[in-house]
Order: structure tokens, then C-alpha cells, then sequence
């Protein structure tokens, strides 16, 4: 029996971009040394940073589980869900997600805010979003495995600053970019070795990864059965 296959192009796939809040749009780690300094001097603490060090408990030098950890850890909270506006959009990201909004890309917030930490996580964010003008179709909180959250929105690329999330989504056949942002002093500064995984160090080129991304994915042509044809074939056989 002979197997004959067409080529089709799918043309139907969605532009869904799955994208992270938390230092991938957002400038969180700035806002939060800040939280914390101001916390601090409320304590009558003269806040000292350390410098390179991505957790603030580490940072000021506040003991995990100690009196100070658990009033700075509270206040933090309290200053998330109130003070939401002095969160700062990363460099271009603003801009270049809206240019991808043009190109007809759903743009979906994919976050791990957790509502412990900012009362209702979605509201605020969606309330931020709104207010420095970032464009957005979904906002999704709460969410501790976005690979599979990718797969619900049918997602072809999640764009995080986390590595742990990236690898995770090219373990689900999903695309990944890992944001490495290079105008960030302070990160989480892990080493990708993963060459499924596309490292971008600005949203310019986060902009330009995804464009590509799709553009290959629209060329990618599975292979179709074409039973009409197989049929006809079994007959003459």
C-alpha cells in the first residue's frame, strides 16, 4: 500500500503572546527596594542596600521569620495594594507592545501575583495596566503553571523573565523568550543554556524574536493524510 501526504499551511493559528508582569513589564524589583526602604525608616532603620542581590530580605539584610521580616512583609502588602501607581513600565515595552497590538497580536498578561500579596492580583494589575497606557486583551493572576495556562489561551510564545517558566514552556512544545534585561542592574541572572530558549536582553528585540516567531510557525506545513487519494489508490491496487 502506497501512503500518500499533502502539504498544508495553517494559517488559522491565532497570534496569542502570552507575557509576564513582574520585571518583564513591570519594573517591580526597583518599586519593591523602594517599598522596603520606605517601611524601613517608619521602623526608624536607616535602609543600607546591597548591591546585585535580587531578594530585598537579602538586600537590607532583614533575618527571614524575624519581628522586622514579618512587619516589613506586611506593610509591603499593604503598600502593593495602595501605592500600585509607582510601579514603572520597563524601556519599551509599552511601545513595542502596542506595536504588536497593531500587528494584530493578542497581547494576555500571564502572572504569578499571588491575591496574598496584592488583595485581588488581577484588579490591580489590570488597574496598572490601564494606567500607564500598557495594552492588553487578558489579564491572568495567580497562575503558578504558565505553560499550561499557555496551552488554555492558545498561546505560541510566553515572554518572562523567569527561567524556570521558559523551560517549561519549550518542555510543552511551547516558544519561549527569556527577557535578560539589559538595563536592569538588579535581576535574577540565570545563565540560559538552553538553545530552545530565545534570550533577549530588550524589548526591541523581544519585539523583532516574536514577529519571527510567527513568521516561521506560519511556514511550518504538517502533513495531512489525504484519504481521497488513498482510496482511489487501494481501488486500482
Amino acid at each position: 500500500m502506497v501512503l500518500i501526504c499533502t502539504m498544508i499551511n495553517d494559517n488559522k493559528m491565532k497570534k496569542i503572546i502570552a507575557v509576564d508582569i513582574d520585571n518583564t513589564v513591570s519594573n517591580t524589583i526597583n518599586t519593591w527596594f523602594n517599598f522596603t526602604e520606605i517601611i524601613l525608616r517608619e521602623k526608624g532603620i536607616t535602609p543600607v542596600r546591597k548591591p546585585g542581590i535580587f531578594s530585598t530580605n537579602d538586600a537590607y539584610g532583614i533575618e527571614r521569620g524575624s519581628e522586622l521580616h514579618v512587619y516589613v512583609k506586611a506593610r509591603n502588602q499593604e503598600l502593593n495594594r495602595t501605592n500600585w501607581k509607582d510601579y514603572k513600565v520597563i524601556k519599551y515595552a509599552k511601545k513595542m507592545l502596542r506595536k504588536l497590538k497593531s500587528k494584530g497580536y493578542e497581547v494576555c498578561f500571564v502572572s504569578a501575583r499571588l491575591d496574598s500579596y496584592f488583595g485581588d492580583a488581577a484588579n490591580v494589575t489590570t488597574k496598572w495596566l490601564n494606567y500607564v497606557g500598557v495594552p492588553y486583551d487578558k489579564v491572568i493572576c495567580n497562575c503558578e503553571d504558565k505553560a499550561a495556562m499557555c496551552k488554555q489561551i492558545n498561546a505560541f510564545v510566553l515572554i518572562d523573565d523567569g527561567l524556570q517558566y521558559c523551560t517549561e514552556a519549550v518542555n510543552s512544545n511551547i516558544n519561549a523568550i527569556y527577557f535578560d534585561d539589559e538595563n536592569q542592574e538588579t535581576k535574577q541572572s540565570e545563565t540560559c543554556e538552553d538553545s530552545r530558549i530565545i534570550v533577549c536582553t530588550n524589548w526591541k528585540e523581544i519585539y523583532n524574536s516574536i514577529n519571527s516567531l510567527y513568521k516561521s510557525y506560519q511556514m511550518k506545513k504538517p502533513l495531512i493524510l489525504d484519504t481521497d487519494i488513498l482510496n482511489e489508490m487501494e481501488k486500482k491496487e
